[in-house]
């Protein structure tokens, strides 16, 4: 396992913090929405901001967890889902999977997600 990684899409910007094997302090990226988002309504989405949130953590840690396998904790069990086997509800989760999808694979890596905290 290259490393355990964490999102969590807040209401106004998202977080990721990335563990890896050995380091004394983890790795920790944040960032505002795009303004079109926040403008189109979809930061008002909880399950949005977490699925945009593991796509921009991946993406600003692409340097250190490239061709290797990450463990991905989420706290939102529709995205673990959707991620895990796609969404036939929501096309917005399914595009957010589809986004990873191909994002880990140009990286050559394996995104294994989990839920923890309360997802039920």
């Amino acid at each position: 396992m290259r490393a355990r990684f964490v999102t969590d899409g807040g209401q106004n910007e998202w977080g990721a913090t990335l563990w890896l094997p050995g380091a004394k302090e983890p790795l920790k990226a944040n960032g505002p929405y795009r303004t079109e988002d926040v403008a189109a309504g979809r930061c008002a989405q909880q399950a949005w901001r977490e699925g945009y949130a593991t796509n921009l953590g991946v993406l600003a840690f692409q340097t250190q967890i490239a061709g290797g396998a990450v463990l991905h904790l989420s706290d939102c069990a529709c995205v673990v889902k959707a991620i895990e086997d796609g969404s036939v509800k929501s096309e917005m989760l399914q595009d957010q999977a589809i986004e990873i999808w191909e994002l880990t694979t140009k990286l050559g890596m394996l995104l294994n997600v989990d839920c923890f905290y309360y997802c039920s």
